[in-house]
C-alpha cells in the first residue's frame, strides 16, 4: 500500500466519522496539555517496548488470555525490526512533560497495510486520545 493510498483510507474514515478531522484532538488537551505526534526514533525503543509489553500484559490478563510476548526484550526486538523497515511508518505521542505515552506502527505492503502495535501507556489509557491522535 502506498502512502497516497493510506492517506485516501484515512480521508475516507474521517468523512464517515470514524476518525475526527485532522487537528481535532479534544482528549489530548484533557491530559494536561496537547500531545505532540512525531516519528519514532531508535532512542524511543526502550520506552516503546515498556509501554507495549505492559499494555498488552494488562489487557490480556484482564481478558484471561495468555501473554502476547514472553518479555519486554522480545517486544524490543520486534519493534527494532519494524522501525528498521523502509515500509514502516511509526509515530509516538509525547505529552507536555516530554514523556512518550503512546505509539503506533503502520507497515505498508504492496496491497495491504498492517497497523500495530498501537499501544498506550496503561496509566494514560481511557482518555480517548489514541484514536484521534493517529488520524491526522
Amino acid at each position: 500500500m502506498t502512502q497516497d493510498l493510506f492517506e485516501k483510507y484515512v480521508d475516507f474514515f474521517v468523512r464517515v466519522g470514524y476518525f475526527p478531522p485532522p487537528g481535532a484532538h479534544p482528549a489530548a488537551a484533557s491530559a494536561g496539555g496537547r500531545l505532540h505526534i512525531r516519528p519514532a526514533t531508535t532512542a524511543d525503543l526502550p520506552r516503546l517496548a515498556q509501554i507495549c509489553y505492559q499494555a498488552f500484559e494488562d489487557t490480556n490478563a484482564s481478558l484471561g488470555l495468555p501473554p502476547e510476548w514472553s518479555s519486554e526484550q522480545a517486544v524490543l526486538e520486534m519493534l527494532q525490526g519494524r522501525l528498521a523497515s523502509p515500509s514502516c511508518v511509526s509515530e509516538v505521542a509525547v505529552d507536555a512533560a516530554g514523556s512518550v505515552v503512546g505509539f503506533n506502527f503502520l507497515v505498508l505492503g504492496e496491497e495491504v497495510a498492517a497497523i500495530g502495535p498501537l499501544s498506550v501507556a496503561p496509566d494514560r489509557q481511557g482518555g480517548g486520545w489514541a484514536g484521534s491522535s493517529w488520524s491526522r
